[in-house]
């Protein structure tokens, strides 16, 4: 058996631990990539990303040939290698199969169009789905034939910053673009004001309202990931405010913070709350719920409230469960073990 990994962007593969993983047992593996560089920003509108979609199937199509008789665990690129398979499955050879991991769809997955295609992409066999989250499970179970496996999202515990980067600042960060109730925290900032409140966005954020923000909030928008890690280090916490649950979202900022030691007020919703075993690692919150969020943040910055030791329990519980490593084996486990 031979595995090709597939990514988006070729730098992913520099230092790729689950390159590694394969290496370290010896399995015969290759990789394959769409595109040499990736931009520096961390948001893309939906106009680039069905653009990358488009040239990534045509690349797909032209290189199908090196896909023949390998199992493809696919990072990145998903639509282009679903497609491809959905047409192609039956020439490929029958060693040929599709692992679709890293996958996003957030609030599109309600609408009607969109669950039809996914049934029409993912109704082959050639064809697997790992999700990341208890909702995505039930979501894509329902609309494939195929079993779905569940792993959680994790990250390799590689954050460094100098010292004089980390000193802690007293305010409540939060930021993504998809699937976040800023209107949530900025009534939740007017009714604290004397915490202050540092938010990255994307100027694709179309439903935060700029002009009506408290003065207690300090908005970014469009920063590099480097600027996101340093103000998220800095903080005093920080709040991952979901607006609905619709699968995997959110779960890069809880990652984040939790390897940054930083206590966590969470969305008590499926997508996240798996990262928070009884509460022991983070405050939960009620979706929508303004009385709840208030009462979380209060109970954060608290005199008698020992955030510190929140945060490091959330670290230690992160490297127990939710590194790179433990990902990785459980990833390889499926590819090598699932009977098709």
């Amino acid at each position: 058996m031979r595995i090709r990994i597939v990514e988006v962007y070729q730098i992913y593969f520099r230092n790729n631990s689950f390159v590694n993983l394969i290496k370290n047992k010896n399995i015969d593996y290759d990789v394959f990539w769409f595109f040499k560089r990736r931009p520096d920003r961390l948001f893309f509108n939906k106009r680039e990303v069905i653009l990358r979609a488009l040239q990534s199937f045509v690349l797909g199509l032209i290189k199908l040939r090196g896909f023949r008789n390998k199992k493809i665990i696919c990072f990145g690129g998903h639509y282009s290698l679903l497609l491809l398979t959905r047409l192609f499955g039956p020439f490929l050879g029958h060693e040929y199969h599709l692992y679709i991991y890293n996958y996003y769809l957030h609030e599109l997955g309600n609408k009607k169009l969109i669950k039809k295609i996914l049934h029409f992409l993912l109704n082959t066999k050639y064809s697997t789905m790992v999700v990341q989250s208890a909702f995505e499970l039930n979501y894509y179970s329902s609309l494939s034939k195929n079993i779905v496996h569940f792993i959680p999202y994790c990250e390799a515990p590689d954050f460094v910053l100098d010292e004089s980067q980390i000193s802690e600042s007293r305010y409540l960060f939060t930021g993504g673009y998809t699937n976040r109730d800023y209107d949530l925290i900025i009534e939740c900032a007017r009714l604290n004001s004397s915490v202050k409140f540092v938010v990255v966005v994307s100027k694709l954020n179309k439903d935060l309202k700029r002009e009506e923000l408290p003065g207690n909030i300090i908005l970014y928008e469009d920063i590099d990931l480097a600027t996101f890690n340093i103000l998220m280090a800095k903080s005093f916490g920080v709040v991952v405010p979901l607006k609905e649950d619709v699968g995997a979202s959110g779960q890069m900022l809880c990652i984040g913070a939790m390897k940054m030691a930083k206590p966590i007020i969470y969305c008590n919703i499926s997508s996240i709350n798996y990262y928070f075993s009884d509460n022991n690692f983070g405050i939960p919150y009620t979706m929508g719920d303004i009385d709840s969020l208030n009462k979380a943040v209060r109970k954060l910055f608290s005199d008698n409230f020992d955030h510190l030791v929140l945060g490091k329990k959330a670290f230690s519980h992160f490297l127990e469960n939710f590194t790179l490593d433990k990902r990785n084996e459980m990833l390889l486990d499926i590819i090598m073990n699932q009977k098709l």
